[in-house]
């Protein structure tokens, strides 16, 4: 539920397209050995992954 506030519900499907992503993009990312999508955001030299669900802490 990390990105409901971006309608994508838990058990949606998502298509992936390669690439190299830009700020603000929905990317889907492995972290700890399992995939996530999230909001990529990058912020001068600092970039980092944002959930789209206000009940999660971002950096």
């Amino acid at each position: 539920d990390s990105m409901i506030d971006a309608d994508i519900q838990d058990g949606d499907m998502v298509i992936v397209e390669p690439g190299i992503p830009k700020h603000g993009d929905i990317v889907a990312a492995l972290i700890d050995g399992e995939t996530t999508l999230k909001r990529l955001v990058k912020q001068g030299s600092k970039v980092y992954l944002k959930a789209e669900n206000k009940k999660y802490p971002n950096p």
